[in-house]
């Protein structure tokens, strides 16, 4: 069975556990923007669902389109099957680097996130705020869209698997299968808020845990790549 065929499902999985953990922590206060959390992390339930709807619905777009430009990228270089060799074996390395990082194994690979809201007054971020603070009924899905284009190193890390992934069907198909990997977590959170099984979602060693499965999946996944770069010669 050839290594990569996995590859579709590992991503899925490796949404999975980092939506219980990363995203939790770096788009909470997001979700908290349209969800109706409280500052205390607790929930009004099931209120509005057509609002979560709207936000992951948001959120999709802007991470097929950024798979599909970025498998339309690196359709260029798959032309040639001594590149598309050699680049996989780079990406299989870097993969595995980024998963040390993101375990905190290897700290200086980890993939830098900076403030967005809280750094300068470009355009952009002035939207955003904007975006967050309206009442408009479409809050919800421009949240998700800015949120989909946000910097983050789950994000780019998908990226480069969809880059990788032979054409722009192919890397939206990518992007498309991590998002929906990473909305159970983030619709965990916007339903019940901290309050879901005594307050795990942000206990230290469920999300230890998780981070801990996520960098193995991202591993996993950058040993696909090795071995599939390996064939190619």
């Amino acid at each position: 069975m050839n290594p990569t065929h996995a590859i579709p499902w590992l991503v899925f999985s490796w949404g999975l556990a980092g939506g219980f953990t990363h995203c939790i922590g770096m788009c909470g206060v997001f979700v908290a923007a349209y969800s109706g959390l409280s500052s205390q992390g607790s929930a009004r339930r099931f209120v509005h669902p057509e609002r979560h709807v709207l936000f992951h619905g948001g959120r999709m777009l802007s991470l097929v389109t950024l798979g599909a430009i970025g498998g339309l990228v690196g359709d260029i270089t798959h032309q040639w099957a001594f590149a598309q060799g050699a680049i996989s074996l780079v990406a299989g390395v870097l993969l595995v680097g980024l998963a040390l990082g993101f375990a905190g194994i290897i700290p200086w690979m980890r993939i830098p996130e900076p403030d967005v809201l809280g750094a300068g007054g470009g355009f952009g971020r002035k939207l955003f705020v904007r975006v967050l603070k309206s009442q408009n009924v479409w809050k919800p899905l421009m949240i998700g869209l800015f949120v989909g284009l946000l910097p983050c190193g789950l994000t780019y890390q998908a990226l480069l698997l969809g880059a990788l992934s032979q054409g722009p069907a192919q890397g939206a198909l990518t992007m498309a299968l991590f998002c929906l990997g990473t909305i159970p977590g983030l619709l965990t959170l916007g339903l019940f808020g901290n309050a879901i099984f005594g307050g795990l979602l942000t206990r230290p060693n469920f999300r230890l845990g998780m981070a801990r499965i996520s960098s193995a999946l991202m591993a996993a996944m950058g040993v696909a790549f090795l071995m599939r770069g390996w064939s190619q010669f």
